[in-house]
């Protein structure tokens, strides 16, 4: 199944945008939050990016892979509370390095830091929490703040987020039976194995906010 945005995406990219080709290779500056698909496609849009595609919302950053206007892929990251639009990899982007990461970790009292490296459009890690608990970490790329702490082997999702038996919900709304292996994956999304409404076998990851299915493919 393709990824649900994909016709807000065709949507937002209709009405044309005039930027300079050196346009979205520097962050922009904004102050108007972003809560919705259509809302980030057109920022991005806006900034100079075309062919937007894989477009994904988790622990308040939107990531997308795009094209600039001269023709090269890049991945884009959008704040969620500031509006602001960055290109990964570009020499504007004020993205924390591993190294400056890993101290904001250990001043917060994290300590035993493995494993981190950037994706999705954020830091994520493992660590020992100050209690001494073994977590995974998702930390904002511009902050360092954690954004996200999941204990190691939970198959709950933090607090503010949709539980099991209301994603169960979600889906059984949608049409989905024989749900089974429901957990929250350590990438921020609940995944699930369940049978789509045309009786096929399918692997799903799922919105944690919404309980909307972001992607099916075929077990």
């Amino acid at each position: 199944m393709k990824n649900p945005v994909s016709l807000a995406i065709a949507l937002a990219l209709l009405a044309p945008v005039v930027v300079s080709v050196h346009a979205s290779e520097e962050a922009t500056a904004a102050t108007e939050p972003v809560a919705t698909a259509p809302e980030a496609l057109t920022r991005i849009a806006a900034t100079g990016y075309h062919a937007i595609y894989d477009l994904a919302f988790r622990h308040g950053l939107w990531s997308a892979e795009a094209t600039t206007l001269d023709g090269r892929r890049v991945d884009v990251v959008v704040d969620g509370v500031s509006g602001a639009v960055w290109a990964v990899g570009s020499a504007t982007a004020p993205f924390l390095t591993a190294a400056q990461v890993r101290q904001r970790l250990v001043v917060a009292g994290y300590t035993q830091i493995d494993d981190l490296e950037f994706d999705d459009g954020a830091w994520e890690a493992e660590a020992r929490n100050p209690s001494g608990q073994r977590v995974d970490l998702v930390i904002h790329p511009v902050t360092g703040a954690v954004l996200a702490e999941t204990p190691r082997g939970s198959s709950s999702a933090p607090a503010g987020l949709l539980s099991a038996a209301e994603i169960r919900a979600a889906l059984e709304a949608a049409g989905y039976t024989q749900i089974r292996d429901l957990e929250y994956d350590d990438d921020g999304y609940w995944e699930a194995d369940a049978r789509n409404t045309q009786g096929q076998r399918v692997e799903l990851r799922i919105d944690p906010r919404t309980g909307a299915v972001l992607h099916e493919e075929r077990d």
